[in-house]
């Protein structure tokens, strides 16, 4: 586990203690042998909040079954989360996937050092492709409130208490097609960088 993810996990913890009475709850999560963490954040002055904590140590999918309270219905529900590539793992593309919801709001995705070579998406899926691929990690959202980034949101627009919706965040392999996108952004951002150091 690396420092990073222990020093998060136990700021989820003390502010899960401080968080008034939870109305979104985090019924399931289907961790797929990876390190996680997810805890739910409410208050009187706002939307629930999911922040979790991931860590992959290959290439897996973790998901968040997340059951709606009275109070959420008409809400956009926030999520972000720390993702951490452990024990020498390469994240090559990170997947977000809504199932029986839609994003209200696709926010902010800031890897540490890779750059992302490729995105593509819809109301219920992100994708994005690093090249070169992210071996530290990778902040989803503004997990510890970075200036300038956004979290994301997820709609209720037609649920109910008691609904389910699933989250699924996924370290990925890039698709053949994503692949020569890559090799296309590198060569361009290698060529930027060649024009610009001989200026």
């Amino acid at each position: 586990m690396t420092n990073k993810f222990a020093k998060r996990a136990a700021l989820l913890g003390l502010l899960a203690a401080a968080a008034s009475a939870q109305a979104l709850t985090v019924s399931q999560t289907h961790a797929d042998g990876q390190a996680v963490i997810g805890l739910v954040l409410s208050s009187e002055f706002g939307p629930s909040l999911l922040a979790a904590d991931i860590g992959f140590g290959r290439a897996a999918s973790v998901s968040f079954d997340l059951t709606l309270d009275a109070v959420d219905e008409g809400q956009s529900l926030g999520f972000n989360a720390v993702i951490s590539a452990l024990n020498g793992h390469q994240i090559e593309a990170l997947e977000v996937r809504l199932s029986g919801a839609e994003f209200a709001w696709v926010g902010s995705l800031t890897p540490a050092f890779a750059d992302v070579a490729a995105h593509t998406g819809d109301a219920q899926y992100q994708r994005y492709v690093f090249g070169p691929a992210e071996g530290f990690g990778i902040d989803l959202g503004r997990p510890f409130a970075q200036v300038g980034a956004s979290d994301w949101q997820i709609s209720s627009f037609g649920l109910k208490a008691g609904d389910t919706v699933t989250l699924s965040i996924s370290s990925a392999v890039p698709e053949p097609a994503s692949w020569s996108l890559l090799m296309v952004g590198a060569a361009l951002l290698l060529a930027a960088r060649a024009r610009a150091s001989q200026h």
